[in-house]
């Protein structure tokens, strides 16, 4: 085998193990078959399930399970922690850590007839989202969206020639929740980092800038903001009660590779060294 050819090969590999590695870390998400209120029909729930799956999807720090491993899960016997022993185990062994349930709970449409021919589409979507955690069955996060008037008209016209698609229509509708969506998952699913090194310390010993194992690839990029933390939990009575207590706060400052991003300290310098330096376990998550 040639020099050059062992070398390309070699890279082929490299690649290959780091999109693997990759795809291990990231967090696995079943997303039930969306329920849809009386009145509204198959086509709106697939579309609004559609629309938030590839949400999920496109944040790319998420494994979707397949359809199939979701499917036999009924919405209402989960919810109620009433599954059977098959389904417990079918969702044990897809090794899913969340649950995302949706209700689409509101779909209308109006028309109007256009100057020289033609009709124009308007729509309102709502739909609610609930995230079980599956180790406990409980209910982690819940939130209603709902768009405005999602008009189409003569700028829908100008751009793709098509006023008759009430599906169109409804997309828009539901791309005027897009920006909340995202505050959602990042709300329900924050990315979380490790510190693996201070790069900068000052004259008396606090960081100043630091290195996290997170990167484009994971969503973060230049000025993202990060809080660093310190996790513990509090027996409250018969519940295990999760305290995070902030620590210093961070903004990345630039990118190495996809994975890496060196962070200026904004915030508590000195008590993130202190803490680093005794070893102790701190957490990263953007803020």
């Amino acid at each position: 085998m040639s020099r050059s050819l062992l070398s390309m090969l070699l890279l082929l590999i490299g690649w290959l193990s780091a999109d693997t590695a990759a795809a291990a870390e990231r967090e696995k998400i079943g997303i039930l078959r969306f329920q849809a209120a009386a009145g509204i029909g198959d086509d709106v729930r697939s579309q609004v399930e559609g629309f938030v799956t590839q949400a999920l999807v496109d944040e790319r720090r998420f494994e979707i399970l397949e359809r199939s491993e979701c499917d036999a899960l009924q919405v209402e016997r989960f919810l109620q922690q009433a599954m059977e022993p098959a389904e417990q185990t079918r969702i044990a062994e897809s090794g899913a850590r969340w649950i995302v349930i949706g209700d689409v709970n509101q779909s209308s449409m109006s028309t109007s007839a256009l100057d020289g021919g033609g009709v124009s589409y308007r729509g309102l979507i709502a739909y609610r989202l609930r995230i079980v955690d599956v180790s406990t069955g409980q209910l982690a996060y819940s939130r209603q969206f709902a768009s405005s008037k999602g008009g189409l008209g003569d700028t829908f016209k100008n751009m793709f020639d098509d006023t008759t698609s009430a599906g169109a229509a409804r997309q828009a509708a539901l791309q005027q929740t897009t920006k909340e969506l995202a505050q959602f998952i990042d709300q329900a699913f924050p990315i979380e980092a490790q510190i693996l090194s201070i790069e900068k310390r000052g004259r008396k010993g606090e960081a100043l800038e630091v290195l996290i194992d997170r990167g484009p690839a994971d969503g973060v990029s230049r000025k993202t903001a990060l809080v660093v933390f310190q996790r513990s939990e509090i027996q409250a009575g018969d519940r295990v009660l999760t305290r995070e207590q902030e620590l210093a706060q961070l903004e990345v400052l630039r990118s190495e590779g996809e994975q890496l991003s060196v962070a200026k300290v904004r915030k508590g310098g000195a008590e993130l060294a202190a803490a680093f330096d005794r070893q102790e376990v701190v957490h990263v998550k953007v803020r």
